[in-house]
């Protein structure tokens, strides 16, 4: 599930990745024209590219509905209480199958917040800083799984 998939750049290269193994990508973003243009462009099908809020979609998920990852893409901005961070592990932790992945990239506003919340008892993380390159960077990455016994 690429979550808040904007104009749906990451979620052609998730794709294009899910096709080595036979799997299948969903997105989810609040902006009606850019999930139609997937579905225009051919990226996502209409009953696999949705319009709405991500949280609730997430948190709506049933068992039988489960994702192996959910990724968050330049997620953010959050404030410094971490608000939007909480509301997408809570989504998360129950749209993500058993051993399932939240990926998270992000500026280096937004990252330390998101960090900050993702070391409690109960979350598993892996934290990679981004390249810094001359003309751009690559965002800082989470990569978080659940311990459903503790979180």
């Amino acid at each position: 599930m690429d979550f808040g998939a904007g104009a749906g750049g990451p979620t052609i290269a998730l794709t294009e990745l899910v096709k080595l193994n036979g799997g299948s990508v969903e997105a989810i973003d609040s902006r009606p024209n850019l999930i139609q243009d997937m579905i225009d462009s051919g990226i996502l099908p209409t009953d696999r590219a949705h319009h709405g809020d991500g949280l609730e979609f997430l948190s709506g998920t049933d068992s039988q509905d489960q994702y192996d990852l959910i990724t968050a893409f330049m997620f953010g901005p959050d404030n410094t209480d971490g608000g939007l961070t909480n509301q997408l592990l809570d989504a998360s932790q129950n749209a993500l199958k058993a051993g399932g992945k939240l990926l998270i990239t992000s500026d280096a506003r937004t990252m330390p917040i998101v960090r900050g919340i993702c070391n409690r008892p109960g979350i598993n993380y892996n934290y990679i800083t981004g390249v810094r390159l001359e003309n751009g960077f690559m965002p800082d990455t989470i990569v978080a799984s659940f311990n459903r016994k503790q979180y």
